[in-house]
């Protein structure tokens, strides 16, 4: 039902949400998650525009630096924070927290992140059978807890069985060092609650969450007031609100009615492998970053070495992408 409200509709419940979550901690308790990618851009100007509403003079916000992410959206981020200062005259202030790991230790250390979250998660365990862990392992072969109740969600797909003999580390961390790690260290250091800008159409974990707790989770201490949006919205406010993007994203137009960008639709973790198995022709991802990024491109792809445990792990030549998603069967050569 909230999906479907119009779009001046959503935003007003939206500011509501932001002005409940600032009204229980106060402005200098919270701050804005932002990643410079088109749902944070559009949830930093809400919140703004929340700010000149009910008069506060200024914003904190948060930027995870990975390094994972596209260089233009890098650049946005210092710009478009000094953009949204000028526009609504007030303090926006952006503080940059930085992972303690880089990728290629994360990779080296944990695994690589391939085909989904739950998938790495449930691959990881299986490459790592112990004592502890027999009952999550059977879990997912067998879609059977230990309880004996039946949950098929939870159960790996035989398609996948293959890499859990696979000559390389599988595991779902490098969200968590990359990016929770260092904004979790951020809040204990400020004692801030975030503001998140998440849609709970992009996935189950996502609608199930928001399902539960709602824009607001008060146990968790966090405030999603985008949670019910849909994509096309976050694409409509910012064609009406002629809100900047990333140059990555290049021009926003519409086409059969929907809005859609000609260069990049997402623009998250430029080395992450998830979800690329579903991709099919030109608009696979590594095939755009062939094109568009060269330099790397070759060093997503190429290098790769074995450790001295035999898996496959970066080098100094590269990540060695391209021997992983040989493993997955995902074509990442330029069509020519």
């Amino acid at each position: 039902m909230l999906q479907s409200l119009p779009l001046d509709i959503k935003v007003g419940k939206s500011i509501l949400r932001i002005k409940e979550f600032i009204s229980h901690y106060r402005i200098d308790g919270v701050y804005v998650s932002f990643s410079g990618g088109k749902d944070s851009s559009v949830l930093l100007d809400v919140v703004c525009k929340f700010c000149v509403l009910y008069g506060y003079k200024k914003v904190y916000v948060a930027f995870s630096d990975t390094g994972l992410e596209f260089p233009e959206l890098k650049q946005f981020v210092g710009n478009y924070v000094k953009y949204l200062s000028l526009k609504y005259k007030i303090d926006v202030i952006l503080d940059k927290v930085r992972p303690n790991m880089s990728f290629k230790q994360v990779v080296s250390k944990y695994g690589y992140p391939v085909i989904s979250k739950k998938v790495s998660r449930s691959l990881h365990d299986l490459q790592n059978p112990t004592s502890k862990n027999v009952n999550i392992r059977n879990l997912y072969l067998t879609g059977i807890t230990s309880t004996g109740r039946e949950c098929k969600s939870r159960k790996l797909a035989k398609k996948y069985y293959p890499l859990i003999n696979a000559d390389f580390r599988i595991h779902n961390r490098c969200c968590d060092k990359m990016k929770k790690e260092p904004l979790h260290k951020y809040e204990k250091d400020t004692n801030r609650k975030p503001i998140i800008g998440m849609l709970a159409e992009e996935g189950e974990e996502r609608k199930k969450a928001y399902m539960q707790h709602g824009c607001i989770n008060w146990k968790r201490e966090s405030c999603n007031p985008l949670g019910f949006w849909k994509e096309q919205d976050v694409l409509q406010y910012i064609w009406e609100n002629k809100i900047p993007v990333a140059s990555v994203y290049g021009q926003l137009i519409i086409i059969d009615g929907k809005f859609k960008f000609t260069g990049e639709q997402r623009t998250g973790c430029i080395f992450c492998m998830y979800g690329c198995h579903l991709e099919k022709g030109e608009d696979r991802r590594f095939i755009r970053l062939s094109k568009t990024h060269p330099q790397l491109y070759n060093y997503c792809i190429n290098g790769g070495e074995y450790d001295e445990e035999g898996k496959w792990v970066p080098s100094n030549k590269g990540l060695g992408l391209g021997h992983i998603l040989d493993q997955i069967n995902v074509d990442y050569k330029e069509v020519k």
